[in-house]
């Protein structure tokens, strides 16, 4: 997978992730894969590679979790596992800013703020389906006030 700046080349091997220079196809850094931590329930699956627009970090993704991997400090990575076991899975990542936006199905929303480490989740969200017009919103819960509306850009 080339990172967006193409400087990078990332590749997977079942232990380590490697990073490699585009100009001369040698290892850039490399990181080992943590199976260790990983559900015996689920089959294996092969994970998802991302890059962020700054090709400074590349993210890992499973349904089970998801790591943030720095090319420019290689000791420091952000795991995130899936709270949900197996009631759901994690459908998709992105990264705003320095932010990690990781939705799950079935409506759960966490924004992690890394740099701060903190994070902050979204439940009972839903999307728009057919002619509704509004992407995103809370789902309203019998005996709770109403959440305030909530629009935001996710990429698929």
């Amino acid at each position: 997978s080339p990172s967006p700046d193409g400087h990078y080349i990332a590749g997977l091997t079942p232990h380590h992730l490697y990073i490699y220079y585009t100009s001369s196809l040698t290892i850039a850094c490399s990181f080992p894969l943590d199976h260790l931590n990983t559900p015996t329930t689920r089959s294996v699956e092969a994970p998802t590679l991302h890059w962020t627009p700054c090709s400074l970090f590349i993210i890992l993704q499973t349904s089970s979790y998801v790591s943030l991997h720095s090319l420019a400090n290689t000791s420091s990575r952000v795991k995130i596992a899936n709270g949900s076991a197996s009631l759901g899975r994690i459908a998709s990542v992105d990264v705003f800013g320095e932010d990690v936006v990781v939705v799950w199905e079935f409506g759960r929303v966490g924004i992690f703020e890394v740099g701060r480490g903190r994070v902050t989740e979204i439940g009972e969200l839903k999307t728009g389906i057919g002619s509704l017009r509004s992407a995103w919103g809370i789902r309203r819960v019998k005996g709770k006030a109403e959440g305030t509306f909530l629009t935001f850009l996710v990429l698929f």
